[in-house]
């Protein structure tokens, strides 16, 4: 990779960042961190699924949908206040320890800039897209969050220590404010405008957590911020653009949906699209503990030990992400009925669909980590472009003629097309080819599992009883087929400590 650091900035030192800590120390620390993030994030993600639960039921369809949409316009102007620059900068300090403080202020700086174009950005687009008085005073207490980001600038002392899991009490405290908030607001019969309110009061609250947490485990400086903040930006640029296009491509559907086949069917896809949204909690702390690692890996040209950590986070993702399809083709409908209510059952479908692009996802989470260690992100940003053109164009010609399904359809063709690009881009780099093995063992099972789901839904057993079928029956298959065994996460974990 070139080397674009300041002048002034030391020689990368792998040896002595954070992701370099001796094999079984760092084994158990890294297998600590993902643990401790997937059972954050879990909890997390069961009260955001409550919460997506008490709106929908709470605002019901139409105004569910104007929600949903105000939320996808917010997540879409998100990349704004960060333009790919803070896993940038989150290698840059990963290489250069002693200089982390730099890099946390430069961060800080370059993000409070970003975040005053991104809320201002928003905010035309949400009144743009506002039918009532009530969706214009909620969308600007919505787009007033963004101005809290540039806090978020400080996480990356979380992820430089594999310290994540701080990083999921600050997320925890946001989300059990916000859940207490919605059940009062519900309980009160409040709309949109009060949702609003209680939302960002609780970014509030979380954000001034995050300040106190990360304050006390590195110290920020803006000695040199004007040449890092340029560093930061110069590089990170197509990679920004590139994580703007992917999240539009991804975000947008649903605008559209709301645009050209109306508030019912925005409704229906914003709440099987919650289910994806809450899926992704595996791959995002998967990778959140491990690109410290690959970029150490990338940085000492240990092809071996990269290959490794690749194959196995893959497999191990796909293992995941096939079970969640198979228990979706053949219970999603009863998912979405038990969760927002029968009305949302025939959200089911596009469930499934969805799904089966989480596959596709978790790759990319993998893939996307690795556009940085081989400088690759012109090429990446190539096919970001080309993925939002595929996705809008085909958005705008099947919606309006075939509703919320076609959006669903047309998501997992983008994510095929864009992922499969940029892995073929990094394989070609790595000079690799995966091994198909595990994955194809991993599929035979959820196959199986589907199958047998599919007997128990014929004879009218019940989704409580279907769930935890499914949780039985997917760990046995893959047991059976040896698909994942509970070394391969420890294996992924300690090869990081490998010199």
């Amino acid at each position: 990779m070139t080397d674009t650091t300041p002048a002034d900035a030391s020689a990368p030192d792998a040896t002595s960042a954070p992701s370099a800590l001796p094999g079984s120390q760092g084994g158990r620390r890294a297998v600590s961190d993902i643990l401790r993030q997937i059972g954050g994030r879990l909890v997390n993600g069961l009260l955001g699924v409550v919460v997506a639960i008490l709106v929908a039921r709470a605002l019901g369809e139409d105004d569910f949908g104007r929600w949903s949409t105000l939320i996808a316009i917010v997540t879409l102007a998100t990349p704004l206040t960060e333009l790919g620059i803070q896993q940038l900068g989150v290698a840059r300090a990963a290489a250069q320890p002693h200089h982390e403080p730099h890099w946390l202020g430069s961060l800080v700086a370059v993000r409070s800039a970003l975040a005053v174009a991104a809320a201002i950005v928003c905010l035309a687009v949400s009144l743009t897209v506002a039918d009532g008085a009530d969706m214009r005073l909620a969308a600007l207490l919505l787009c007033a969050t963004l101005l809290l980001s540039p806090v978020s600038a400080l996480g990356a002392a979380f992820q430089l220590r594999m310290r994540n899991d701080l990083g999921i009490v600050v997320m925890t405290v946001n989300s059990v404010l916000w859940t207490a908030a919605v059940i009062l607001v519900a309980t009160a019969g409040g709309g949109l405008v009060p949702l609003a309110i209680v939302f960002l009061g609780a970014a509030v609250v979380s954000t001034a957590v995050e300040l106190v947490l990360a304050l006390r485990m590195s110290s920020v400086s803006f000695s040199g911020v004007r040449a890092r903040s340029r560093d930061l930006v110069r590089t990170g640029f197509p990679l920004a653009i590139s994580g703007i296009l992917v999240l539009g491509y991804a975000r947008v559907d649903q605008i559209i949906v709301f645009e050209a086949a109306g508030e019912r069917d925005a409704g229906l896809y914003g709440a099987a699209y919650r289910i994806l949204d809450q899926a992704s909690i595996v791959p995002m702390s998967v990778v959140a503990t491990l690109f410290p690692v690959l970029v150490a890996a990338g940085a000492a040209a240990d092809r071996g030990r990269l290959r490794r950590l690749v194959q196995q986070s893959v497999d191990g993702l796909l293992t995941v992400g096939l079970g969640a399809l198979a228990f979706c083709v053949v219970c999603g409908g009863q998912l979405l009925a038990l969760l927002f209510g029968d009305a949302f059952e025939q959200a089911g479908t596009a469930l499934a669909v969805l799904m089966a692009a989480y596959g596709a996802i978790c790759v990319g989470y993998v893939m996307g980590s690795l556009v940085i260690v081989f400088a690759l992100q012109r090429r990446y940003l190539a096919y970001a472009v080309l993925g939002l053109v595929f996705n809008v164009g085909l958005n705008l010609w099947l919606v309006p003629r075939h509703g919320f399904i076609a959006a669903a359809w047309i998501t997992l063709a983008t994510e095929l097309l864009v992922v499969g690009l940029n892995t073929r881009a990094v394989l070609r780099a790595m000079d690799w080819r995966p091994s198909p093995g595990p994955v194809l063992r991993a599929v035979a099972a959820a196959a199986v599992t589907a199958a047998l789901l599919a007997l128990l839904k014929g004879v009218d057993v019940p989704i409580g009883i279907l769930v935890p079928a499914a949780a039985l029956l997917y760990p046995t298959a893959l047991t059976a087929t040896g698909a994942l065994r509970p070394r391969d996460l420890i294996a992924i974990a300690r090869s990081r400590g490998a010199s």
